[in-house]
Order: C-alpha cells, then sequence, then structure tokens
C-alpha cells in the first residue's frame, strides 16, 4: 500500500515560522528517501501555531527541494476561491514539475473573521455551490476550451495534457458520490467523522461504477494521529495536539505553538488521560495496530493509499514516525 504524508506544519517551541518551513522541507527529504509516495501540505487560516498559510506555494517550494516523491495540497478550500484562479495555480506547477503534482481540494469554515477576510465581496451571501465548483475547477484543469456559456474558447495552457491530478476530500456521502460521478480519486476523512467512512466509500464506487464504467476506483483513507511502537507512546506523543485540539473547542485557545511532550504530561499531571468523545477522531496506534487497520480498511472500504496528517511538531520525532508509517503498510 501507498503511504503519503499530510504537514500541517506545527511550530515546534520556540519555533519560528521561517524556521518551522525549512523542517518541512527536510522533513520532506527525509520522506522521500524512505518511500514515501505523496507530500501533501494543508491550508489553514489564523492558526497560530501553524506555519503554513499558503500551501500552493509550499508546493512550489517542496517539489524543488524533492526529486521524485508527488507533492499537492490537503487541500484547498474551494468554497473560498475561484476555481479558475485555482486552476491556473494548479496548472501552473505541473508545468513546472510535470507528472508530480497533485490538488487535492474540499471546503471547511475556518471561523468567521478568517472566511470574512478570504471573501473578496464580503457583502455577498452564498448557498451551498460547492458541487458547481468542483465541477468547474475539473473542467479548468483539463486544460480543453470551454465550448459554451460565458467562458466559450477559454483555456489554460490547451497545449498541455490535462491535470495535475485531483482529489477530492470528501467526509459525507455526498461528497464521495460526486466525486465517483467525476471519475476523480477520492480522499476519504477519517477523522471528522470515523464512522462515516463505509458510507463515503460506498457512495464513492457506486456512483463512479454508474458513471465511469471500467474505471478502477481510487480511495486515499486520511487519518491524523500518531503512531509509535507500542499504543502507549503514540497516545503520549499526541497528547500535546490533543491538548490544544480540546482548548481550542472550548476556549477559543490559539497558542503560538505546540507544547512539548512533557509539558503536555505535566498539564496532565503526570499521565495521559482517557480517551474522551473527541480524542476518538484520531488515530494513536501501534504500528501492529495500524497495519491491522489497514488490511481492515482494504478489505471492507476498498482503500488503496494511506495519508496520514502528522499530529506532532518535533522534528525528530516526526521523522521517526514517518519511518514506522512507511513500515507498517509497506507490504499490504
Amino acid at each position: 500500500m501507498k503511504l503519503s504524508i499530510v504537514d500541517s506544519l506545527e511550530h515546534a517551541p520556540g519555533k519560528t515560522s521561517a524556521e518551522t518551513i525549512q523542517d518541512c522541507l527536510a522533513l520532506a527529504r527525509h520522506a522521500e528517501a524512505v518511500g514515501v509516495h505523496r507530500y501533501w501540505v494543508v491550508e489553514h487560516h489564523n492558526v497560530a501555531f501553524e506555519a503554513c498559510p499558503s500551501p500552493e506555494i509550499m508546493v512550489a517550494v517542496l517539489a524543488g527541494a524533492t526529486s521524485r516523491m508527488r507533492i499537492g495540497t490537503g487541500g484547498i478550500l474551494l468554497n473560498n476561491y475561484s476555481p479558475y484562479k485555482v486552476a491556473e495555480q494548479a496548472r501552473t506547477l505541473a508545468a513546472l514539475y510535470p507528472g508530480r503534482i497533485d490538488i487535492g481540494f474540499g471546503r471547511s469554515i475556518s471561523g468567521v473573521g478568517p472566511d470574512l477576510a478570504l471573501k473578496r465581496d464580503r457583502e455577498a451571501v452564498r448557498g451551498d455551490d460547492q458541487a458547481t465548483l468542483v465541477e468547474e475547477l475539473v473542467g479548468w484543469l483539463s486544460g480543453a476550451p470551454h465550448e459554451d456559456g460565458p467562458f466559450t474558447g477559454m483555456a489554460i495552457m490547451p497545449d498541455m495534457p490535462g491535470g495535475p491530478e485531483p482529489w477530492n476530500l470528501a467526509g459525507s456521502a455526498t461528497s464521495g458520490a460526486l466525486t465517483g460521478r467525476l471519475g476523480l480519486s477520492l480522499a476519504c476523512s477519517g477523522f471528522h467523522r470515523p464512522e462515516l467512512v463505509p458510507e463515503v466509500c460506498a457512495a464513492y464506487r457506486e456512483a463512479l461504477a454508474t458513471a465511469h464504467p471500467g474505471r478502477s476506483p481510487q480511495i486515499m483513507l486520511a487519518l491524523k494521529g500518531a503512531v509509535a511502537e507500542t499504543r502507549e507512546e503514540a497516545e503520549r506523543l499526541f497528547l500535546p495536539l490533543r491538548l490544544v485540539n480540546a482548548g481550542r473547542r472550548t476556549g477559543g485557545i490559539f497558542p503560538p505553538f505546540l507544547p512539548t511532550v512533557e509539558e503536555a504530561l505535566a498539564q496532565c499531571g503526570g499521565s495521559v488521560p482517557p480517551v474522551d468523545a473527541l480524542s476518538t477522531r484520531f488515530t494513536t496506534m501501534s504500528v501492529e495496530e495500524l497495519r491491522a487497520h489497514m488490511k481492515s480498511m482494504m478489505a471492507e472500504n476498498g482503500v488503496t493509499e494511506l495519508l496520514f496528517r502528522l499530529g506532532l511538531a518535533d522534528p525528530v520525532a516526526k521523522r521517526k514516525m514517518v519511518s514506522l508509517l512507511v513500515e507498517a503498510v509497506a507490504d499490504l
């Protein structure tokens, strides 16, 4: 099974944004060396402990810092943007690094302030038009000129083949079905509502078989958390981000960096607290437990790839975890 990584570029204590970006480049080089298939970066806004407000720029830099690994976004929040502009950026990246660029896209709410700041027209109220945005983006990515409508004759780099490879990030059956109907690859969220994974994958496979008979499903399961030699160690490593996530949800607290494991343990009286309802969304497993989980996901839901979002900030720990993840799924 292919392993891919999503990096949120969390700050370790005392690290500046510039230093965290350099750590990301070093981690990407390590990931390529140990056999990671894709390296994606997130799009988040107004998150003080992360250093990646512009994933498109990071994709260009990461692709230049590596030589074989696929690089992409995980993913562009299409609800905020013009599909035309997103496609222009994506096709430019594909021209610079042929055959190595992915574009993962989805939708999310970043918060009242960031969502307002991202809007060009701050008075407009829009309904749910995500399906229309996705369809338009896919059309622009093809490079083919529009044949009718307001964009008749328009195309983006029509002298190039279509691309880059589009992945729709889905967490509902509706999004899964849209992904299949359009013949796209599916990145299924396993950490927003994990219980919906079977439903999302089934809707995708059914729609793909109906609209594109004979096309093989491509399902990447996105997990977030930590993996270690033992579950106890994984839970310990993930504790800093677990505490920060809890603070964000309950009090809107955005610290400037993730605490160290030792600082997080001190906040909890020296031991990792029992798993609560929120933390069940995240994956804290041993290598063997993750391996068994992915075997089950392959057999029951047709998953073909693992996309793991690293839930820690320490650069040394992240490199070790990437190597363990490769080991966990290499021969599945």
